[in-house]
């Protein structure tokens, strides 16, 4: 499981609302899981978490570092531009969590 898992199900419901996933609201917390992981491997070109609500990206500026990019690459796959954890050079999802 990836660094998602920690967060609350609220946090998940939130990236996926930005995300656009559907039925989100019925979903438990394994099944958004499941949910945005299925979308991160469609990569979507623009990160899930800058498209959130402005609400909580307020709470996860305590946590993320929006004025840096991850850059790892999946395979040959296009590089990940989601924003670092604060104090990490990667992000949540490519383990800049401990």
């Amino acid at each position: 499981m990836s660094d998602l898992g920690r967060l609350t199900k609220p946090e998940l419901a939130a990236l996926a609302k930005a995300a656009d996933i559907s039925g989100r609201s019925k979903m438990t917390k394994a099944e958004l899981l499941s949910a945005i992981h299925g979308h991160l491997a469609k990569r979507d070109p623009l990160p899930i978490v800058a498209k959130a609500d402005a609400s909580p990206r307020r709470q996860w500026k305590e946590f993320l570092d929006f004025d840096q990019r991850c850059g790892q690459r999946a395979g040959s796959g296009p590089r990940c531009d989601y924003p670092l954890v604060k104090g990490s050079s990667a992000c949540a999802i490519h383990g800049g969590v401990s």
